[in-house]
């Protein structure tokens, strides 16, 4: 059986990371389209995570700037994760699909919540 030149499994092993670094690119954009659905049907309804409340209670444009900050936070810890070599691409791509699942079910949850009359001021 011949063996695989030096040269050859070094391009093999790089074209394997740069797949492995696109399916966690992709698994980066679906979450982004998780977050952006999970914002869309809380928009303007009682907020349970109290981080993301507004005075009223609800979430609104302040709580979508907190939650991009924290969805920013989580790609650069990724990032960083990766660079270090404590986890491989494939890994956070797998970790995403697992948040992106939970964003699901938050989503399907949250379209069955009817949006309450705005309060007034006063």
């Amino acid at each position: 059986m011949a063996s695989i030149p030096p040269e050859l499994a070094a391009i093999d092993a790089l074209s394997t990371r740069e797949h492995d670094k696109n399916i966690w690119f992709g698994s980066l954009a679906v979450l982004a389209v998780a977050h952006f659905l999970d914002a869309d049907s809380s928009w303007g309804k009682r907020e349970a995570n109290g981080l993301l409340q507004d005075a009223n209670g609800r979430f609104t444009g302040s709580s979508m700037a907190v939650k991009i900050g924290l969805v920013g936070g989580y790609v650069a810890i990724q990032d960083a994760t990766v660079m270090s070599g404590a986890i491989g691409y494939r890994g956070l791509a797998g970790m995403n699909a697992v948040v992106t699942a939970i964003y699901a079910v938050v989503v399907a949850r949250n379209i069955t919540v009817s949006r309450t009359p705005r309060t007034q001021r006063r």
